[in-house]
């Protein structure tokens, strides 16, 4: 090889170099390759050792993540701007061990999981004003972040370990126990603790729950201290509409009594309380007190749960507002899962069921929802598995289907009647697999920049990016591990690192590329990428094989009203394709939005909003 290794591995970069030659024998043993449609002068082996070359080299120079991109494209398409299969790729199969073996040491070299900065964005606790008191601890017992509300409840300003915080000998039990289950593979799902601190003996409830940062198994402790007041207690017995009696109970639970204590505050038996607690999970529609704690603190603390316990929010409030970019709210699923989902506009509102996309997420700018509340239009936007806070599918192949099962149930529980699907982009598919099983209940679909079934003469005219994941997760999914893995370490190391990433996203399309600069765009692109891959690379995986899957059978099994809004400078999915497949397909109407790209959902929300306000009134059976 010609190019010098990267300094930190000198030592072993023997046994590197000879790991890379066995990865390649086993490789090529796997299929015959036909060197006559080669394109360069380089073949599978050698664009497979400049790739793990250049991944190496992470860290080393400001550049590094376009130079690896570049070689992750060229070996896959044996060209730097080319956009068909090589022909020398060798059929991987599954994910090749070898170069998982590569991506765990560069993992490992460029700190992994280790910065501050990782933990504090893995779990939507970036805002500095985040009220809910929140500490990650490793499956060894580090500690290894604490935001500023633990800090000041703790009264501690760092922790090493475990026994450095001051919590009484049973609160630390606790941790200890759920460490213990998840060190044998049992992740805890949100068990409800109480925790004391053992200077002076101040209780509170905690939720012990087991995330991923990096892929790395994760325990987060959330406190929910809040002072439980009458008024705010009474604003989360309104909103769930529970009876004076349930009321009490509930405000015992959030103060953390058990319900021996609670029943005799109230002079009730032990079995009365028992029968309240069990119809407050029933009147919620939640199977745990942990997601119901956690749900009446959401409301309480985050400013998503402002309009869930108000008819009539006043727009004055949301006039200087930023984005609501924190946790959404948590619904349990019978599978024993959590899916997340976030309300936008009037909470009585005409329903709108979005779809997100891949990159951007289910956020929207202030102005947007203001809109919305004067409609009288309420968006619900639920994560799919793996986004953001949503569990992941039990089963990677049962992906399609947990995320139509999980819409349906929100849907059937929070019973929005005869709803308006809002598809954006990559939530196409999906929209359609969940479509087919609402036919006759489902108001119509409006697609904003919604892509279509994939040939393969659309991937030529994707955006280098957007084209190398596309054929990456289908054809060499150890190649796109290794690729999204790293390229996600490396932008979300440095607070500069998700600009950094959109600018190389977008640096050959100057639209999207000047609205990096908006003000109130930038943020929901930054979160959006947070909310793709705070679980690792699973999101990005599953959901890019769901894209790339033929569902044109599930096209033609929906005959709801639909229409189209697609910009024309989509860097995607061009819009000639888009207007080529609807024509041949149906008579669905085609809106083309000129001067707008990959934003447009957020750059023309005047057009968005005359779409989805006319698509709320059209009359069921259209």
């Amino acid at each position: 090889m010609s190019k010098k290794p990267p300094g930190p591995i000198k030592e072993s970069w023997g046994a590197t170099f000879l790991l890379l030659r066995c990865t390649i024998a086993n490789l090529q043993n796997a299929s015959a390759m036909d060197a006559s449609h080669i394109n360069s002068d380089r073949n599978a082996e050698a664009r497979l050792l400049d790739l793990i070359d250049a991944a190496y080299a992470m860290g080393e120079d400001p550049d590094w993540i376009e130079r690896f991109f570049d070689e992750a494209h060229t070996y896959i398409f044996n060209a730097s701007d080319g956009w068909r299969l090589a022909s020398d790729l060798p059929a991987y199969g599954p994910p090749d061990p070898a170069i998982a073996r590569h991506e765990a040491r560069i993992l490992r070299l460029s700190g992994r999981g280790g910065s501050a900065e990782d933990m504090h964005s893995s779990l939507h606790v970036r805002a500095t004003n985040d009220a809910l008191a929140r500490i990650m601890i490793d499956a060894r017992g580090n500690v290894r972040w604490m935001n500023k509300a633990a800090s000041e409840w703790l009264g501690i300003t760092a922790a090493t370990r475990i026994s450095d915080l001051p919590l009484d000998p049973i609160s630390l039990g606790h941790i200890r126990e759920a460490l213990a289950k998840m060190r044998e593979g049992i992740a805890p799902q949100g068990s409800l603790h109480p925790m004391m601190r053992d200077h002076d003996g101040h209780s509170t409830l905690g939720v012990l729950r087991m995330v991923l940062t990096d892929d790395e198994p994760t325990l987060a402790l959330s406190l929910t201290d809040v002072v439980w007041t009458d008024e705010r207690v009474a604003r989360i017995a309104r909103a769930l509409s529970l009876t004076p009696r349930e009321g009490d109970v509930l405000r015992g639970m959030l103060e953390g009594l058990s319900q021996r204590e609670i029943a005799e505050r109230s002079g009730k038996s032990v079995d009365t309380i028992k029968a309240q607690a069990k119809a407050l999970l029933a009147r919620t529609g939640l199977s745990r007190m942990s997601d119901l704690v956690l749900l009446a603190t959401s409301v309480t603390l985050l400013d998503d749960g402002a309009q869930t316990v108000t008819d009539k929010p006043d727009l004055s409030e949301l006039e200087n507002s930023p984005a609501r970019l924190g946790p959404g709210a948590l619904m349990a699923m019978p599978d024993g899962r959590e899916l997340e989902y976030r309300t936008f506009g009037a909470p009585k509102g005409r329903p709108i069921v979005f779809f997100h996309a891949l990159q951007l997420g289910p956020f929207f700018p202030p102005s947007f929802e203001r809109a919305l509340i004067k409609a009288n239009l309420k968006i619900i936007a639920p994560s799919r598995p793996s986004f953001g806070r949503t569990s992941a599918a039990l089963k990677d192949e049962n992906y399609n289907r947990t995320v139509v099962d999980d819409t349906l149930r929100l849907i059937e529980r929070l019973d929005l009647r005869n709803p308006l699907f809002m598809v954006h982009q990559g939530g196409v598919s999906h929209a359609y697999r969940v479509a087919a099983h609402m036919q006759g209940n489902l108001r119509g679909m409006v697609m904003i920049g919604a892509g279509i079934p994939i040939e393969e003469d659309y991937i030529r005219e994707m955006n280098k990016m957007t084209r190398l994941a596309a054929i990456a997760v289908l054809h060499t999914p150890s190649v796109f591990d290794l690729i999204s893995k790293l390229g996600i370490r490396h932008w979300r190391s440095t607070p500069q690192g998700p600009r950094k990433y959109l600018e190389n996203f977008y640096k050959d399309h100057p639209i999207d590329l000047a609205e990096l600069d908006d003000p109130e765009i930038f943020p929901l692109l930054k979160a959006g990428l947070f909310h793709l891959t705070d679980q690792g690379t699973k999101a990005l995986r599953l959901d890019g094989v769901a894209a790339m899957e033929d569902w044109s059978a599930d096209y033609h099994a929906v005959t709801t009203r639909t229409e189209w809004l697609h910009p024309a400078e989509c860097p995607v999915m061009a819009v000639k394709f888009v207007d080529a497949f609807l024509r041949k397909t149906s008579n669905t109407p085609l809106t083309v939005l000129e001067g707008t790209g990959y934003h447009v959902l957020y750059d023309r929300q005047d057009e968005v909003l005359d779409l989805i306000k006319r698509a709320a009134d059209w009359p069921m059976g259209d």
